[in-house]
């Protein structure tokens, strides 16, 4: 009989990983205790990202001819979507199970998914994507980490190309607890170099509760 994952101990493993400052590796023992349990990943819909579902609703897009890259691609559906939207697509996870987990799911998708570190990403994709997707990727970074995290993501795009970034928001003086630790939009303006402007932002209660900026910046 195949031993189920058990949460509480993925979690001590975890936090010890955290103690230990280790504040990426992390997430593969999440993926890989997860032993393909989607209901294990704290942020896994096992479909396209609600907020990305509804933005798309209101801003078609068409892919034809176009690049697009996924920042932590979790479990591939988001990647799979603007595949299906004419995309050619990369998508990268710091998870090797999360990736393996991706290619197992969609295995005929034309997705190019890869396992990489947004802190140590291929310069060769400096400059490469007419749309680049980020949801709860760097909120889920320590905040030591979050001005590093940010400032890898401008390079990506070209010249005309679009950023979607989508996460939880909080007011720049209040203290964020996490993880997930929420981004005010102060911290956002790292994203506003390299020829990055914003043309679109949403500041909004998902759920009547929990707030989210959802935010369009172009090249």
């Amino acid at each position: 009989m195949t031993q189920q994952p058990d949460p509480q101990k993925i979690r001590a493993k975890i936090n010890q990983q955290w103690q230990d400052g280790d504040f990426t590796g992390w997430f593969e023992t999440l993926y890989s205790g997860a032993q393909q349990n989607p209901d294990i990943v704290p942020w896994a819909h096992a479909s396209v990202h609600p907020l990305f579902t509804d933005w798309l609703e209101q801003n078609p897009l068409d892919g034809t001819g176009k690049r697009a890259l996924v920042l932590g691609s979790g479990l591939g559906d988001d990647a799979n979507k603007l595949a299906d939207l004419g995309f050619d697509v990369t998508a990268f996870d710091i998870s090797e199970s999360a990736i393996a987990w991706s290619k197992q799911r969609f295995p005929d998708t034309s997705v190019n998914y890869q396992v990489a570190d947004l802190f140590n990403l291929p310069t060769a994709w400096h400059g490469q994507f007419d749309f680049v997707l980020e949801i709860f990727t760097v909120q889920s970074l320590p905040l030591s980490l979050r001005d590093d995290a940010l400032k890898a993501i401008p390079p990506l795009l070209n010249t005309g190309g679009q950023l979607l970034f989508i996460c939880l928001g909080r007011e720049h003086e209040d203290t964020p607890q996490g993880p997930p630790w929420a981004i005010s939009r102060e911290e956002l303006k790292q994203l506003e170099t390299d020829g990055l402007h914003i043309q679109n932002a949403e500041d909004f209660l998902q759920n009547n509760t929990s707030r989210r900026f959802r935010i369009v910046y172009r090249k």
